[in-house]
């Protein structure tokens, strides 16, 4: 028994030492190792696998607006062509999800909750869904929109729209040519203005682009105007930064850089059918179909300015007094 306890007690007193120093030894480890890896770690937890719904934009109308340029500024993320792999904060996804299959896909994107929350290789946080389609202008659109929103679990945000102007005989201007030049039409296209400016009403395909007012006024009879951003097309051409900022500040997302093609101007490529594109010759209207066009479309342009409280570069032909002249060289603006 006094051998025993000869060698027990060294032994426990031994024992009790090495437990002491591994707990400091393995204190110290782990705190080093936190020390250098909770960054990392936590935000990696906060920027991805964060289960949240998408925020949903929309474009009201925008066909024949630079609706395509502006979609694939903002989905293909800075200095992404639309090609590319999709750095912004958009999730990817079919530009046009007006009907059918592709609409039935972005209803369950709306309520698809593993979608946003993921950051990208370049560190850009998913968090905003774009639905690009150009057409839609309708009441009953805007009611769907709202309606399938009100009905997804644990949505706080509303949805929110991108309206595009442009002059509407530039834009039927455009859509013709473009039904010539891109989808292989014989038609004769300054006879097919002339046709629509005799139409009452005009075809629903050409209502739903060109009357502007009347799209604006629909879209504002579901939604706040806080919802909507008002853009002129030019406004892209003259400061695309500032565009995308308005956008991204509106949306309630982080902002994009465009990059930059020279020292004063960002990239910003327009898609519209004026532009020069291989060998097809842009056709322009005459003066008299031109004019005629203006006269079927005047009431509904002096609603849009009634609508967005502001006037625009080409609008000055709606109104009999040229000399009533009011500022024109906002960016973007949301409805009065």
């Amino acid at each position: 028994m006094v051998k025993l306890k000869k060698y027990f007690i060294p032994a426990f007193f031994a024992v009790a030492i090495f437990h002491a120093l591994f707990s400091l030894w393995l204190t110290v480890l782990l705190s080093h190792e936190t020390d250098i890896g909770v960054d990392i770690d936590v935000s990696h937890h906060i920027n991805t696998n964060v289960p949240r719904l998408c925020q949903q934009t929309y474009f009201w109308g925008g066909g024949k607006a630079g609706s395509t340029s502006l979609y694939f500024t903002l989905v293909g993320g800075p200095g992404k062509p639309s090609n590319a792999e999709n750095n912004g904060p958009f999730v990817n996804f079919y530009k046009e999800p007006c009907s059918g299959t592709e609409w039935q896909q972005w209803v369950s994107m709306m309520q698809n909750t593993t979608l946003c929350g993921q950051t990208t290789k370049t560190g850009v946080q998913r968090t905003h869904i774009l639905n690009g389609c150009p057409r839609n202008t309708g009441i009953s659109y805007a009611r769907k929109i709202s309606k399938i929103n009100a009905g997804i679990a644990n949505s706080t945000a509303q949805p929110t729209f991108l309206f595009l102007v442009r002059d509407p005989v530039d834009r039927i201007t455009s859509l013709l040519n473009d039904s010539v030049r891109r989808g292989g039409s014989k038609i004769d296209i300054e006879q097919a203005a002339a046709n629509a400016a005799k139409n009452n009403p005009l075809r629903i395909h050409m209502r739903n682009l060109f009357y502007q007012g009347e799209a604006l006024k629909n879209l504002l009879s579901v939604v706040q105007k806080e919802q909507i951003l008002v853009i002129p097309m030019e406004s892209m051409s003259t400061d695309p930064q500032g565009v995308v900022n308005a956008v991204m500040d509106h949306i309630g997302g982080d902002r994009l850089d465009l990059p930059h093609t020279s020292k004063s101007k960002v990239d910003m490529k327009m898609n519209v059918g004026d532009n020069p594109t291989s060998t097809y010759k842009y056709i322009k209207l005459s003066n008299k179909t031109t004019q005629a066009l203006r006269d079927k479309l005047r009431e509904d342009v002096l609603l849009l300015e009634k609508l967005v409280g502001k006037r625009f570069v080409w609008s000055s032909w709606a109104r009999d007094n040229e000399g009533d002249v009011m500022n024109t060289s906002w960016l973007t603006t949301t409805p009065v």
